[in-house]
């Protein structure tokens, strides 16, 4: 059966293409366009990246970029190993009866030895006694004085820790700045990283540019979705407003008021 890699060298052999026409046309490197034809999706960050690679791809070489991508999800999901049963040990046998008699003599015995020290400690502490061995209430007061002081820096560490994650939460901000030359301008603070997730209403054709490189351009229908990160500067342009857009999972608001079948262009920035 002709495997996925082998289907986009031909399709591209067949139109008479080089991987260096593919690379030119999707702005698509010429070592990511290798290792699609050589099915190595590891070198992929994510899978975004690898069903955004291959729909170009199968644009540029004439085929179904919807059945190539289906195509590749099969065979992802053909590759994941069910999940194996572990078997656990039977305890050894004699005479068709389980070994158990002796372990449970040996803790019972334990258990009754451990009562009685117990209990002895107990009666000395209660008429004023201390045990016999020298040392012992020294030791067993500064254990009491330590656990109370590891309970304390805990309590403080643990205070820290929840003010820390407050002050982190309270930071998160998504501003909107003065719009450049009809683009809407963002400025996100608090994070590392942006993170888009695009739900389309009904088709709408898009462009978005990382860092100044183009990483997506397509036509995406009513149900589909596209989530990817970025920590460089990130242009999106709408051919309409069938989108609903969330950015670090807040919602861009300004889109849904914008008129319907009239592009949009945005410009999102990490600030500091």
């Amino acid at each position: 059966m002709e495997t996925l890699a082998q289907k986009l060298r031909k399709a591209r052999e067949d139109s008479n293409m080089t991987l260096k026409d593919i690379n030119e046309q999707t702005k698509i490197s010429l070592k990511m366009l290798e290792a699609l034809e050589k099915g190595e999706f590891s070198h992929f960050e994510s899978e975004v990246y690898i069903t955004g690679a291959l729909r170009h791809y199968a644009e540029a070489v004439g085929l179904d970029p919807q059945e190539i991508v289906e195509l590749y999800r099969q065979l992802r999901d053909d590759k994941k190993e069910p999940e194996k049963e572990v078997e656990v040990p039977k305890k050894p046998v004699e005479g068709g009866r389980e070994i158990r008699a002796f372990p449970l003599l040996m803790a019972a015995a334990v258990a009754i030895v451990l009562i009685g020290i117990f209990w002895g400690m107990w009666a000395s502490r209660d008429n004023g006694f201390s045990l016999s061995f020298p040392g012992f209430r020294d030791i067993e007061e500064n254990d009491v004085e330590n656990r109370v002081n590891e309970d304390i820096y805990n309590d403080d560490i643990n205070d820290e820790e929840e003010e820390e994650v407050d002050e982190e939460e309270e930071e998160v901000s998504l501003t909107r700045l003065e719009d450049e030359n009809g683009t809407m301008v963002y400025e996100l603070t608090g994070v590392e990283k942006m993170e888009f997730e695009l739900e389309f209403t009904s088709a709408c054709w898009f462009q978005i540019t990382i860092g100044g490189e183009e990483y997506m351009m397509d036509t995406y229908h009513e149900g589909e979705d596209l989530q990817f990160e970025a920590e460089d500067e990130v242009r999106i342009r709408f051919g309409s407003s069938a989108v609903d857009m969330y950015v670090n999972e807040e919602k861009i608001r300004e889109l849904e008021e914008h008129p319907v079948g009239v592009p949009s262009n945005f410009l999102f920035n990490l600030g500091d």
